[in-house]
């Protein structure tokens, strides 16, 4: 008769249940949302399945721009544009949309003060070619780029208990507005349209835009920060820090070198990049450490990671590559979009620790402008 000890029993239990719960952490930590417009309605997708949004019907003629999330995900801010005036007139306003757990904005969440009249459609357009939007880091404040100004406002977040009508209460998340301010954009601080960085200061005092190799503090006073000197060039904030950084020609033709400036302190890096036309769109690792940016040659346009002050890379994207964002101090987040096939797009996450690329989801048709990703 086959003799079962008890102790062996309850080891193996807890050893499969372990294993189970590594798996489901393994899977969860590779679990990634993406949010997109197609067919003028709001979209979710989680893993390659699809679900769609609530109120998220734009009329013809009607654009939002591309959302931009807070750093805990759990917010996004977005213009909106249309016919919505009662005199049938033409509006922008912003929309700062908090979100439950059915993953639906809420339908009042455009913020009172915050919307903009004009009879005129092409200028209520030209507010997709300015908009940028950044929170701070603890997610209660937000600055938005228009044409001609910046606003910034400044959040408190509350939870509060609602009943659907039903007898069932949930708890959502209400923005309630403290203050407002807003800078006139006017001489060297105006801009044509959106600039190439904009981003708070890590203690959240301080408000900075990038534009045309030349940095600006926006708020609470209006300066020229830095200037680079060849004037040619796009600057790109250092996260967790005042400290931005820009590539600069270099000799032989085609490379770059990687210029740092903290504290008024320049430092240059020599850096892997040979051959190309174009380098820019920089997005530093939260730590600073390492970089993933856009390179541009001959018709190739492509993403390169490496260490900053390595010259080898860690690993080159193919043609219609690009960075989307770091998940941590290791990992990134990349895409590519087919050489023969463009009406799909690939998400990949690159851990620099090991060169491993690992595929995590992939959304036919193009996620268009409104791509946001949490």
């Amino acid at each position: 008769m086959l003799k079962i000890s008890i102790k062996k029993v309850i080891k193996y239990l807890f050893v499969s249940l372990l294993v189970s719960l590594v798996l489901v952490l393994v899977v969860s930590a590779l679990t990634l949302k993406v949010l997109f417009l197609t067919n003028n309605n709001l979209r979710e997708t989680t893993n390659g399945k699809v679900k769609p949004g609530g109120n998220s019907v734009v009329e013809k003629d009607y654009f939002r721009t591309k959302p931009v999330f807070s750093q805990d995900g759990n917010i996004l801010v977005f213009l909106e544009g249309g016919k919505f005036r009662k005199d049938g007139g033409w509006g922008v306003r912003l929309r700062v949309s908090p979100w439950n757990n059915n993953w639906r904005i809420e339908d009042t969440s455009y913020v009172e003060g915050t919307t903009w009249l004009t009879d005129n459609k092409d200028v209520a357009f030209e507010h997709q070619n300015f908009f940028k939007a950044t929170w701070t880091n603890d997610g209660n404040k937000l600055a938005v780029f228009l044409p001609h100004k910046v606003v910034i406002k400044n959040f408190e977040k509350q939870n509060e208990k609602f009943d659907d009508g039903f007898g069932n209460f949930f708890v959502s998340t209400v923005l309630r507005e403290k203050t407002l301010d807003e800078v006139i954009l006017n001489g060297q601080f105006d801009t044509n349209f959106a600039p190439d960085a904009f981003y708070f200061s890590k203690s959240g005092e301080e408000l900075f835009f990038a534009k045309d190799a030349k940095l600006f503090q926006v708020w609470p006073e209006k300066r020229l920060v830095y200037a680079i000197p060849s004037e040619q060039g796009d600057i790109y904030p250092l996260p967790g820090s005042n400290g931005f950084g820009y590539f600069s020609p270099s000799e032989p033709y085609g490379s770059y070198d990687l210029i740092i400036v903290r504290n008024s302190q320049e430092s240059t890096y020599k850096t892997p990049i040979k051959g190309m036309d174009y380098a820019g769109d920089i997005i530093f690792s939260p730590d600073s450490t390492h970089l993933c940016a856009g390179l541009g040659a001959s018709g190739h346009y492509g993403y390169t990671i490496f260490e900053v002050g390595a010259t080898e890379e860690i690993v080159n994207g193919q043609q219609y590559s690009y960075c989307v964002k770091w998940l941590d101090n290791y990992r990134v987040l990349v895409k590519n979009i087919p050489y023969f096939y463009q009406w799909s797009t690939q998400y990949y996450i690159v851990d620099v620790r090991t060169s491993d690329i690992q595929f995590v989801d992939n959304i036919d048709g193009q996620p268009e402008d409104w791509e946001g990703l949490y």
